[in-house]
């Protein structure tokens, strides 16, 4: 009697494990080489002969454009008949140019949401370059943190918060470097 037939468990065993290894190998070279056609390889090789656009990091450079000077007017039209030529008397108060006091401007991508739900949370912190704030609510007449990962960039910041506590809840934005409280904003929760 041969082995093979006292064996016939070992044998299937060995024929599908060395089938699903040819077939393993048909895929895989399959997929490397829709992987170069579609261009996803990593390589410079490339199979379409034609230049692809490299994505960069810069910006293209600024151009000024000019208007007509008909365009645009900072001087109040003489509705009286009076001489539209003539330049127009400086105003008696003055216009200065300060950096504004630091503030904070809260606001949340939805006012009502249902528990543990993602709010969005953005505002704009003017003067609070690289400040980190914390998102904090009022609970029983304390603020508490709940968020404490809202850096400015830009005088722009954003994260998000999810409340699990029903009914209203009063949020704000706070930098506690500075000392210096947001708006208060009222999310309900369902």
């Amino acid at each position: 009697m041969d082995e093979a037939e006292d064996r016939p468990v070992l044998v299937g065993a060995i024929a599908l494990v060395g089938v699903s290894l040819v077939i393993g190998l048909i895929v895989a070279l399959v997929v490397l080489g829709g992987t170069r056609v579609a261009g996803l390889g990593g390589g410079s090789g490339g199979g379409g002969g034609g230049s692809a656009v490299e994505p960069t990091m810069t910006l293209p450079p600024i151009t000024e454009t000019e208007l007509p000077a008909s365009t645009i007017s900072l001087v109040p039209e003489d509705t009286e008949g009076g001489d539209e030529s003539a330049p127009a008397e400086p105003s008696e108060t003055e216009t200065t140019t300060e950096a504004a006091d630091p503030s904070i401007t809260l606001q949340v991508g939805s006012t009502s949401a249902g528990s543990m739900e993602r709010i969005d949370v953005s505002g704009i912190y003017t003067g609070g370059d690289g400040a980190v704030l914390s998102i904090q609510r009022l609970t029983d007449g304390t603020w508490n943190d709940i968020a404490s990962n809202a850096a400015v960039s830009n005088e722009l910041f954003s994260t998000y918060i999810a409340l699990g506590r029903p009914g209203e809840n009063t949020i704000r934005a706070y930098d506690s470097a500075a000392e210096l409280a947001s708006n208060e904003v009222v999310v309900t929760i369902g």
